[in-house]
């Protein structure tokens, strides 16, 4: 028995070990590779602008959910069927959004993991089927261009920083954080170490130089023993002021912040999160994009600065909630379904005009756009919702 013990505690010993060692060279390897990727990301305008040289274009959207119904019909119908064939991709209603002058920005909320849970059932465990990377391929071609063609991609970033990270445990870190490496999508943040989670992301389109940090209210350390540390991001107000400060001393031309935080299906934020909101705008950033109510959220101007509170759902498989009852959701009235509904179902983009000046850059929100979505399918929301649900969400 004592020389079993032993055995097993020099095991252990050794397991941690080797779970060190890689982690630091990971997050070597992670460096020069975020490195590189800062030199390579660098995009020219276009030669035939629609608006001024020195403008971009960035699209902001909400939860990405890829697994559970939604991984269903993509693992039996294809996974091209969301946007490529006879589908419709929105990022196409965005025109002045060209390969050469255009920034997506969402959030993933499903981890990618060999065991995925793709089936037709309600749960909280978002695991996605490896092949449901294609939808993120696809959603950056919103033409006809084959996702292989990266000429054609638009530049994709993608927030990992959500309550559902470690749906999938380490598994996930590897599986997910290599995907989207290879190919060349994006992400802030979560890593093996808080100095990965903490790293911040930077691309630079034209002449701007951007800079995303994103954060979850469930932001912590995660150790498993047999699998590793996972970090994300907490939402801590000091932290994120460092970053922005942070941000400041390598000149970014746009500080993007991106809580994931709220209450779930409420248009209105709490208290709590418009006074972080005010804080942080007043602390040097240029835009707030928030996520997790699963339905869209207030949008505010502040200081002459637009705060999403929250993007709501872009792809889920939330249209259940259309006949939802209860006093603990808020409700739009579909003037399509004739009748009130909790607007899950319901994806919004913003797209923002952003253009340097001698001043710093100016940001202009050019288009707010919606679209139902049912099985992850899109199709435009008609006009008058629409119109609706602009006019309460502006009115902040």
């Amino acid at each position: 028995m004592l020389k079993r013990d032993k055995m097993l505690f020099i095991s252990t010993c050794l397991l941690i070990i080797s779970g060190v060692i890689f982690a630091t060279d990971r997050l070597e390897n992670y460096r020069n590779i975020e490195q590189a990727q800062v030199w390579q990301a660098i995009f020219a305008p276009s030669a035939n602008p629609k608006w001024p040289l020195q403008g971009i274009y960035l699209i902001a959207g909400g939860d990405i959910m890829l697994s559970r119904n939604i991984g269903y019909y993509n693992k039996r119908e294809g996974y091209d069927r969301i946007f490529w064939s006879w589908k419709y991709n929105p990022i196409i209603d965005f025109q002045s959004c060209t390969s050469e002058n255009c920034l997506l920005f969402f959030n993933l909320e499903s981890p990618f993991h060999p065991k995925d849970n793709d089936i037709q059932m309600w749960g909280f465990t978002f695991r996605a089927n490896t092949g449901n990377i294609e939808v993120l391929r696809q959603l950056r071609n919103p033409e006809t261009h084959p996702a292989w063609d990266t000429s054609q991609s638009l530049p994709l970033v993608v927030s990992l920083a959500n309550n559902h990270l470690v749906n999938g445990w380490y598994v996930w870190l590897d599986t997910t954080m290599d995907l989207l490496h290879w190919y060349g999508i994006g992400y802030v943040w979560a890593g093996i170490l808080p100095e990965e989670a903490g790293q911040i992301y930077q691309i630079i389109i034209g002449n701007i130089h951007i800079c995303l940090q994103a954060y979850s209210y469930e932001g912590r350390e995660n150790l498993r023993v047999w699998w590793g540390l996972i970090t994300r991001n907490p939402l801590n107000e000091a932290q994120m002021k460092t970053d922005l400060e942070e941000m400041k001393k390598i000149w970014c031309d746009m500080k993007i912040l991106a809580p994931h935080r709220g209450r779930e299906y409420k248009i209105d934020p709490t208290k709590a999160q418009i006074q972080l909101a005010h804080n942080l705008i007043d602390s040097g950033a240029d835009l707030i994009l928030g996520w997790h109510s699963h339905i869209p959220s207030k949008i505010e101007k502040y200081n002459g600065k637009y705060i999403f509170y929250s993007l709501g759902n872009f792809i889920f498989d939330q249209e259940w909630w259309k006949t939802a009852s209860g006093r603990e959701f808020d409700y739009i009235y579909d003037y399509k379904l004739q009748r009130k509904t909790v607007p899950t179902y319901i994806a919004m983009m913003a797209g923002f005009q952003l253009i340097k000046q001698w001043s710093g850059v100016q940001i202009i929100l050019d288009d707010l756009h919606f679209d139902t979505v049912s099985k992850g399918i899109h199709e435009k929301l008609d006009e008058e919702t629409s119109k609706s649900l602009r006019e309460l969400l502006l009115d902040a």
